[in-house]
């Protein structure tokens, strides 16, 4: 009796342009994703910064930017600030770009 053999399992085949293609299209969504984490890190580690004197969150994120969005990061309507240096807004106005930003020079001034 002749016995047939058991065929053997062919792998799943293709050519190292195909692998390439697929690792380039994976990558663009992935560093997407990654740059949007970051910024939400940044953001986060700025918010427990000492010198914030005031936070006020937003009931509605429509103005948050959408990659901030998707990664469910809640809006800030307005930060209150003590003597920030010019270098220093600008980096809270790319961070925060939903938010007012008020910047006080003392905060005892504001009480009188």
């Amino acid at each position: 009796m002749e016995e047939n053999p058991k065929p053997r399992r062919r792998w799943f085949r293709f050519s190292l342009r195909t692998m390439l293609v697929l690792v380039a299209v994976a990558a663009i969504p992935l560093a997407w994703m990654g740059y949007h984490l970051i910024w939400i890190m940044q953001r986060h580690q700025y918010l427990e910064d000492a010198r914030i004197v005031a936070k006020s969150k937003a009931g509605d994120s429509k103005r948050l930017p959408i990659g901030l969005w998707l990664m469910g990061e809640h809006g800030i309507h307005s930060l209150v600030l003590l003597e920030i240096s010019e270098d220093e807004r600008s980096r809270i106005a790319a961070l925060f770009p939903e938010s007012s930003v008020l910047v006080v020079e003392s905060f005892d001034d504001q009480l009188d």
